[in-house]
């Protein structure tokens, strides 16, 4: 957990390995729209889901969390940061910062294969004023590292 890693190295004093995974903040805004919605959090995300303003919070929840992230690595023993992006459009390059933490284990970077081309379609969606929805159908779909999401015209309104 990306705000935790004091309280679980504690936990694990003698093995714990951090690996925070960074992804762009407009991307991550975008794809925990599907984690706002659900009836679980329905009532305590209402201010993340504003028409007006919920984009621009979940950006500055997602500098929040990378701050305190920060603050938290330099305490850490083994820790690494990971650009999600990067390690996308370069699966083959292990960051420096990852292999310095494995001790020589094998590392596959196939988990991310397709991020970048993902963000990419939300952010296109987003931008044409639409919204991402695993469960619609439609001619504009991204099918890259987690499933179908298709792009659901006109159910966002931008600001200028």
């Amino acid at each position: 957990n990306f705000v935790r890693g004091l309280f679980l190295e504690a936990l694990f004093p003698q093995n714990a390995r951090f690996v925070f995974v960074l992804r762009h903040p407009l991307a991550w805004a975008l794809t925990i729209e599907k984690w706002l919605d659900n009836r679980w959090n329905f009532k305590k995300t209402l201010y993340l889901r504003d028409p007006d303003d919920g984009i621009d919070r979940r950006i500055e929840m997602w500098i929040q969390l990378v701050d305190k992230m920060l603050a938290d690595v330099s305490s850490l023993k083994q820790a690494a940061i990971v650009h999600a992006e990067a390690c996308s459009l370069r699966p083959d390059v292990i960051p420096k910062s990852l292999e310095r933490i494995v001790d020589g284990r094998r590392v596959s970077l196939a988990p991310f294969k397709g991020l970048a081309r993902s963000n990419l379609a939300y952010v296109a969606c987003w931008l044409e004023g639409g919204r991402t929805d695993a469960k619609a159908g439609s001619s504009r779909q991204d099918t890259t590292a987690g499933g179908v999401h298709a792009c659901v015209p006109g159910a966002v309104a931008l600001r200028d």
